[in-house]
């Protein structure tokens, strides 16, 4: 008997109850389970509702509503698989997986002294439209685990956060406006170089640009307003990250100026919420757009599959700018193309 099941009443499980009071599909009633299976979906339920959809719980509580998550039902006949068991099938099609690195104590309101990990909902969201499976990577995994975490993802976003140690680029901190993450430097920049050999392709956003350029050996301006000036605002009010702040000139050519599918135009307008940027573009790297005071925007590696870096966060423009949504389906794009070249 299902655990806190009463005779004929419906037993609730712990989420359930407090979320909507919803029976629990532990119940013996086939009519409730199929109404539950649609709300809660819990781990291995979803197998046995066959022609149910399903979806990611995050989406279910937003739209009440029925869900779907990312597992080819229609080459299923409408029965849900587990990404993994797609993965170990080697399935065409099948939705990519894309690691996206998460920070340390992310909010100033962390408890003090209790490590916070995550990510901004927007990385996840910008994924997810795009077709992927966002997980999380913390930057708490043994370094001898890089080679497994990239066996197990497809594609990775490198997201913003905290400034890099000026000493991984042989600098001392110019002023008290840099504050750098150590701890989480030392995962990130093996993890890019890593990914780059495995040719893993690559989305980095803001932080993540900075650490492109300074995992392949270039170097920063570690205080734009104090070692540049301030000629164009760089770093809006974080409030305003869906709005844009200034224009950036794309280079003609480049993989970012095909995946933004500009044609013959060159300008786009990004938000900007930053106060480094990379000053010294390593070898390997090209830098693929500029702002109007000449400071680096975005770098890619074109001899990898997808390496792609901007300065500024397309996450908080993807769900209203078709442009900066265009980048995360291209990861993505190339990221299922890589799992395929994978297994071949």
């Amino acid at each position: 008997m299902h655990r806190g099941h009463r005779g004929t009443r419906p037993s609730f499980c712990r989420g359930c109850a407090v979320a909507s009071r919803i029976p629990c599909p532990g119940t013996r009633d086939p009519s409730t389970v199929v109404r539950v299976a649609r709300e809660c979906v819990p781990r291995g339920f979803v197998r046995k509702a066959r022609g149910m959809d399903s979806e990611a719980p995050s989406n279910l509580a937003r739209r009440g509503g029925r869900s779907e998550a990312p597992s080819n039902l229609a080459r299923r006949g409408g029965r849900s698989e587990a990404p993994s068991n797609l993965a170990r099938r080697g399935g065409v099609g099948r939705t990519p997986v894309i690691g996206i690195t998460a920070s340390l104590n992310p909010e100033p309101n962390a408890q003090v002294g209790v490590p916070v990990i995550g990510v901004r909902g927007p990385d996840i969201d910008a994924v997810r439209r795009a077709g992927g499976i966002a997980i999380l990577v913390p930057p708490v995994i043994d370094l001898s685990d890089i080679d497994r975490l990239l066996d197990r993802v497809d594609g990775l976003v490198f997201t913003g956060g905290p400034d890099i140690d000026p000493r991984e680029y042989g600098e001392v901190p110019v002023n008290e406006t840099v504050e750098p993450a150590p701890e989480v430097d030392a995962f990130e920049l093996p993890l890019m170089r890593r990914a780059i050999e495995r040719d893993v392709p690559i989305l980095a956003l803001c932080r993540g640009c900075q650490v492109l350029g300074v995992a392949m050996g270039g170097a920063l301006w570690q205080d734009l307003p104090s070692q540049r000036g301030v000629e164009i605002l760089h770093r809006q009010y974080e409030s305003k990250s869906q709005t844009t702040a200034h224009g950036v000139a794309v280079v003609p050519g480049t993989r970012l100026h095909g995946v933004l599918e500009l044609g013959d135009e060159t300008d786009l307008r990004v938000n900007s919420l930053h106060h480094q940027a990379v000053r010294v573009v390593p070898t390997g790297l090209v830098a693929s757009a500029h702002a109007p005071d000449g400071c680096i925007e975005a770098l890619e590696m074109p001899e990898r599959r997808f390496v792609v870096g901007v300065q500024w966060h397309p996450e908080f423009l993807d769900a209203e700018h078709q442009v900066h949504h265009r980048l995360f389906k291209a990861l993505v794009e190339e990221s299922r193309n890589h799992a395929v070249s994978r297994r071949s």
